[in-house]
């Protein structure tokens, strides 16, 4: 049996070592999609030229939607998201 994860991708049903993955609700993954691509217009705004209200804008919507995440009990996820947008490719 197959799930499709957060990022929208099929996936195994369970994980190695037997355990499930995390069923998300869809409000739980449009938060989680949402922080991900706005730390990737982060990345994509800081590595050109961008005007100081765009840098500015895109800082306080990843942080309204970590904030949305952390609400929707996904602390943990939206903390995995962020450290992994930061890591250079």
């Amino acid at each position: 049996m197959e799930s499709y994860g957060v990022t929208g991708s099929r996936e195994a049903a369970t994980e190695p070592g037997g355990s499930r993955p995390p069923e998300y609700s869809a409000m739980q993954r449009f938060f989680l999609l949402r922080l991900a691509r706005l730390i990737e217009k982060s990345r994509e705004i800081h590595a050109g030229p961008a005007k100081e209200w765009q840098r500015t804008l895109v800082k306080k919507a990843i942080f309204s939607t970590f904030n949305d995440c952390i609400a929707l009990s996904l602390e943990a996820e939206a903390l995995e998201v962020v450290r992994s947008g930061r890591a250079e490719p």
